[in-house]
């Protein structure tokens, strides 16, 4: 539903998403507590091609950068700081 309306959003005039793998992976623990994992997969239009409403946004900037991290890569990357929850 998420990526249907942020497609929406930007322009899509027939927007497409459809859940192609939904995982339970196990729990992490966030904060002191267990917390879910999952993996998904979706099949969808693409809201970061190379033009039109998207790519002429902030997002078209972001695309153009590399991620790297001096530290190794790992789940903890996805747990948002517990002090902006």
């Amino acid at each position: 539903m998420d990526q249907l309306l942020w497609l929406n959003a930007h322009g899509d005039k027939s927007p497409m998403a459809a859940l192609a793998r939904f995982d339970k992976l196990g729990k992490m623990r966030v904060d002191g507590n267990d917390a879910w994992l999952y993996y998904g997969e979706i099949y969808c239009h693409s809201d970061v091609g190379l033009s039109g409403k998207g790519y002429e946004s902030v997002y078209g900037i972001v695309r153009s950068r590399r991620f790297a991290s001096e530290t190794p890569i790992d789940k903890k990357l996805f747990v948002p700081d517990p002090r902006i929850w």
